[in-house]
């Protein structure tokens, strides 16, 4: 009897040291909740001159249509109910991020920061294309691509957005995260979806101004519509120099000035192409020997003489025709209707 009336009293001593240590926990460290997740991380990175700006979908969508956005005072812009929340730096802020205390700070407010180095693949500022060259990806060694930030049971994808291309076809660039570590990384990601986790992402650069949401001041896209429109199609796919390589080994570039002249006339065509399309909204894709010249040798086929381009009957529109008209493009020919389909 004495035996189970110990046992008794150490059970009930044991419930109230648990109910004690609860209370002083939610006592000292409340719950968090998201948004002041994000304004602490955003804030952070602030502080240390870092421009960080909003890539997330779902928040940007809420902007646009406001339907979206979550009945809430407080929150109705940040709080959703995805697992991760994105962001973006560019890639001439690592070295800020680097001589920074930002990952020091951040681990001293108990969130868990992981870091993600890969294979730098191409010259960083410069416009050389060399992916999947391992003679080059060895040279150029590693990068920073994307900051893992968590603290209980949220995480925020901070992914680094570097400057590819030249000129008028200049770029923003990320890096996929590495699906051969997922079961490194924090179980959020798991469950998400979106293409930047799973695929290097392409954007035309977009002006960004500094917005407030929900109190959380950020930079983020002027045209949130816009850059929207871009995610849905900004899987990259980079064309593969070991292959281009073998090819000039074997058939040797023309460096003649007719194919050097076709070169920048095909890409002078390319480029207003672009911008009449996109100022209708019509994704296109390279197409037939422009798609294979690409494909093969990471470059346009000079004896082809022309450039081919493709987009969806889905997507045409009646003032395409008008448009390149008025961009200096004749007609030719037509083949083909409308109305066939």
């Amino acid at each position: 009897m004495k035996r189970r009336h110990i046992l008794c009293g150490l059970l009930l001593l044991s419930i109230t040291f648990l109910i004690i240590q609860s209370y002083l926990f939610l006592y000292l460290y409340p719950a968090i909740t998201k948004k002041e997740n994000i304004e602490a991380i955003v804030k952070t990175l602030q502080l240390a001159n870092i421009d960080i700006f909003l890539t997330d979908p779902h928040i940007l969508k809420k902007v646009v249509q406001p339907e979206l956005r979550t009945k809430s005072s407080s929150c109705s812009f940040l709080c959703h109910d995805e697992p991760v929340t994105w962001f973006g730096i560019h890639g001439n802020s690592i070295a800020l991020y680097k001589q920074s205390s930002v990952k020091q700070t951040l681990e001293e407010n108990r969130f868990i920061v992981r870091e993600i180095f890969q294979q730098q693949t191409w010259p960083q500022g410069g416009a050389g294309v060399v992916a999947n060259d391992d003679s080059n990806v060895e040279a150029l060694g590693t990068t920073l691509t994307h900051i893992l930030i968590n603290r209980e049971r949220y995480t925020v994808c901070i992914s680094v957005f570097f400057s590819r291309g030249q000129h008028v076809f200049s770029y923003l660039w990320h890096h996929k995260l590495p699906i051969a570590d997922l079961n490194e990384l924090p179980w959020q990601l798991l469950s998400s979806d979106l293409q930047m986790l799973h695929f290097p992402g392409a954007y035309d650069k977009f002006e960004m101004v500094k917005v407030s949401l929900d109190g959380v001041s950020v930079l983020a896209a002027r045209y949130p519509g816009s850059y929207l429109h871009q995610v849905s199609a900004a899987t990259f796919i980079e064309c593969n120099g070991t292959r281009a390589k073998q090819f000039f080994r074997k058939y040797p570039k023309d460096k003649s000035q007719n194919a050097k002249e076709f070169q920048q006339q095909a890409l002078e065509i390319v480029k207003k192409a672009k911008i009449i399309l996109d100022q209708l909204a019509v994704p296109f894709w390279l197409s037939s020997g422009t798609c294979l010249g690409w494909y093969r040798q990471c470059d346009l086929i000079t004896y082809s003489q022309d450039v081919d381009l493709g987009i969806r009957i889905d997507d045409y529109n009646p003032k395409i025709m008008p448009m390149f008209k008025r961009g200096g493009f004749l007609l030719d020919h037509i083949f083909g209707k409308v109305s066939y389909l």
